[in-house]
C-alpha cells in the first residue's frame, strides 16, 4: 500500500486537559509523537509549552485513543511534571531554576502482534523517553532564560529520562513496567559515565522515535546528540529474561562536534542507512537555517 495523497484534517490536540497545563494557563501542546499499541488503541505522547522565553517547555503528557491517532480520547495524564522552583545539588542556591521536559518519543511492538507467523514475546512493551533539563527562571519578569548548550547548568542537569510501559488489560490506560529513570547504557548503570563513549557530559534525543533495526523488531536504533554537536547511533535490544528493553550499544561518532547544532534523523535505505542532519545556528535569540547534511551507513 502506498500513500496517494495527504489531507489536512485540522488540529489533533487543541490543549492538554490537565491541571496547570491548559490554554487558560498559557500552555499549549508541542512535540507530539504517536504509535499503535494494539489493534484498536493508539498512544500519543507530547510536551506542553509556554511563552515566557527561550524553550519554555514544561511537562510530558500522554493520551490513549481508540482505533486511530485522532480517534476517541480514552485517557489523558501527565508522565513528568514541570516546576518553576527546582533545586539540585550543584546548582546555585541564589538562582531560581525551572525544571522542564521536552521532545518525547515512543516505540515498541503493539499488543497481540505476530512476527513471522508467531506471537511476538516483546509485544506490548513500549519505551517512552524525553529530555529533562534546567533553565534559569526570573519570577519577577516571569521569564525563562536561554542558555548555551555547553553551559555548566546544561552539563550538570540535562539527561534523557525513560520509562517502559504496557497497555493494560482493559485497554484504557498504560501500566508501568519500569519506572522513570535516567537513560543509561547497560554496564554503565552508575557513576559519571553513562555510556561507552568517552568524555561525554550529556545526551539528548530528537523528535524521531527509534525505528526497528532487525526483522523481528527486538532491536531498535536511533541517532542521538552528545554534548551539543556530536552525533552517534544508539541501539536498544529487548531482553527476554528482563521483559524489557536495554540500551546496549553506542557509537561511533558520526560528526566531529565542530559544526553548528542540528536535528538528526535516521532513515533506512534499501542497502544500509542514512543519517540526515538539519544544521542550525543560534544567533542572539533566533535560530537560523544552515542547510542539510547526510551520512550513509553500511547495512548491518
Amino acid at each position: 500500500m502506498s500513500i496517494k495523497s495527504i489531507e489536512h484534517c485540522g488540529v489533533l490536540i487543541h490543549e492538554c486537559d490537565q491541571e496547570g497545563e491548559r490554554r487558560t494557563d498559557n500552555t499549549v501542546p508541542a512535540h507530539p509523537n504517536g504509535i499503535p499499541v494494539s489493534e484498536n488503541r493508539w498512544l500519543l505522547v507530547y510536551a506542553t509549552r509556554r511563552f515566557r522565553g527561550n524553550d519554555d517547555d514544561c511537562s510530558i503528557a500522554y493520551q490513549i485513543r481508540a482505533d486511530r491517532p485522532d480517534g476517541k480520547l480514552i485517557r489523558e495524564s501527565i508522565l513528568a511534571k514541570a516546576t518553576d522552583d527546582w533545586q539540585e545539588e550543584g546548582l546555585r542556591s541564589d538562582v531560581r531554576y525551572k525544571l522542564l521536559h521536552r521532545q518525547p518519543t515512543a516505540f515498541g511492538v503493539p499488543k497481540g502482534a505476530f512476527i513471522n507467523g508467531r506471537q511476538a514475546p516483546h509485544a506490548n512493551v513500549f519505551i517512552i523517553s524525553w529530555i529533562r533539563v534546567a533553565r534559569e527562571y526570573d519570577p519577577v519578569l516571569n521569564y525563562v532564560e536561554g542558555t548555551s548548550l555547553n553551559s555548566e547548568m546544561v552539563n550538570s542537569t540535562q539527561i534523557v529520562q525513560w520509562t517502559q510501559v504496557r497497555l493494560n488489560e482493559a485497554g484504557d490506560d498504560i501500566e508501568t513496567i519500569r519506572p522513570i529513570k535516567q537513560l543509561r547504557q547497560s554496564g554503565y548503570e552508575s557513576g559519571p559515565a553513562f555510556c561507552s563513549l568517552e568524555n561525554v557530559k550529556w545526551t539528548m534525543t530528537y523528535m524521531q522515535a527509534a525505528i526497528p533495526y532487525n526483522k523481528d523488531c527486538t532491536e531498535w536504533v536511533e541517532t542521538a546528540i552528545f554534548d551539543a554537536c556530536r552525533t552517534a547511533p544508539r541501539k536498544y535490544r529487548y531482553s527476554a529474561s528482563e521483559g524489557c528493553y536495554e540500551w546496549v550499544e553506542t557509537g561511533p561518532f558520526l560528526s566531529d562536534g565542530k559544526g553548528p547544532h542540528g536535528n538528526v534523523f535516521l532513515i533506512p535505505l534499501k542497502e544500509g542507512w542514512a543519517t540526515v542532519r538539519i544544521y542550525c545556528q543560534f544567533e542572539g535569540h533566533v535560530w537560523s537555517g544552515r542547510g542539510l547534511g547526510w551520512t550513509r551507513l553500511p547495512s548491518h
